[in-house]
């Protein structure tokens, strides 16, 4: 393929599949909590843009900054190819990138009540907190105590020496709440919309005691927990029947993850939409079923049936007379009268 002329898009090969793909995803109505996160095309192949991310399946490949919401559904997505990233220069000069991916992927619910969007300390700056609170977005996000010009938090050292569960809450004059946790380690996490709230037990596994043990903690550390789901599950779905190529071509590889990624959201479209029709939860095809009939219908549509042997084709015409045998498998019903399949009943 020719290189398009002043072209700066190096996915310029794939951009049509997910295109396709993100003009689907901006036709469906959002869920009320959202998730910004990273995840990965898997490539081990050489290209300038690969980039490695620690914690993912596969840490090795294309970044894509996802918009997805905790049913794992993506409504909205950046492919990462560096310098050259489709972002918007005006955003960027004034928050740095980390903002920018939020702003631009939340741009479809300015000023709409009752969206909540996560994400974590990549992400998130005292900017961003306010920009999101103007367009009337509720955000909640760990943060790094540096991009919030080092607030008055109990030092970390400090912080050690109280018991496990302890919890410190400060409050800017824009009600921006910055909350710092005890755990295995410190955390800072900022919201606008919520802090410290009701205090849960939760248990933690204690390595001095050897046992589980009950802790405090706040309600916002539990709403981060729930609202940032939808990426990791977006991860563990894709994961699970991959499309597996032995070539390290990047394009083959984009080409396979976009498949994948249309089948997996789909299937959660399917899920949704035989939900609300009240089809009997034992009827709803799980993601395998849902591969293996979605590739039944793909290879069958437009063929004869009829006509279909095991083995090598016969010399002789086939007898149009034979009946169908009892207990023979018929096409799935997309085929059947699909208008160019002959299907006998």
């Amino acid at each position: 393929m020719a290189i398009p002329a002043n072209n700066k898009y190096k996915f310029y090969k794939v951009r049509p599949i997910y295109t396709a793909i993100r003009n689907r995803r901006l036709e469906l109505s959002m869920e009320e909590e959202l998730a910004v996160g990273e995840t990965m095309i898997p490539l081990t192949g050489k290209l300038s843009v690969k980039k490695y991310v620690k914690g993912k399946p596969s840490p090795w490949g294309i970044k894509m900054y996802m918009l997805c919401g905790e049913s794992g559904e993506a409504y909205d997505f950046i492919l990462y190819q560096g310098a050259s990233t489709e972002f918007q220069i005006s955003l960027l000069k004034e928050f740095g990138q980390g903002s920018t991916v939020v702003l631009q992927l939340a741009q479809r619910i300015k000023n709409q009540m009752g969206h909540k969007i996560y994400f974590d300390n990549f992400f998130s700056s005292y900017k961003l907190f306010q920009a999101l609170k103007q367009e009337k977005i509720c955000a909640t996000g760990t943060v790094r105590a540096n991009r919030f010009a080092n607030p008055p938090l109990i030092p970390d050292k400090e912080a050690m020496k109280k018991e496990r569960g302890f919890t410190e809450e400060i409050c800017s004059a824009d009600d921006i709440t910055l909350v710092k946790w005890v755990d295995n380690k410190t955390v800072v996490l900022g919201s606008s919309f919520i802090g410290k709230g009701e205090i849960d037990k939760v248990e933690r596994w204690d390595k001095k005691e050897s046992k589980y043990v009950t802790i405090d903690q706040p309600e916002i550390v539990k709403c981060y927990n729930h609202g940032m789901s939808g990426v990791d599950l977006f991860d563990q779905l894709t994961s699970y029947y991959r499309i597996f190529i032995k070539s390290k071509k990047w394009t083959l590889k984009a080409i396979f993850h976009a498949v994948d990624f249309a089948v997996e959201q789909r299937w959660l479209e399917y899920r949704k939409n035989a939900s609300a029709i009240g089809l009997p939860t034992k009827k709803i095809m799980d993601l395998l079923h849902f591969c293996m009939k979605l590739a039944d219908v793909l290879v069958l549509s437009g063929m004869d049936p009829s006509n279909r042997k095991r083995g090598r084709p016969s010399a002789t015409p086939p007898d149009t007379s034979v009946q169908r045998r009892r207990g023979e498998t018929r096409p799935p019903e997309e085929v059947q009268y699909d208008g160019t399949t002959l299907a006998s009943s």
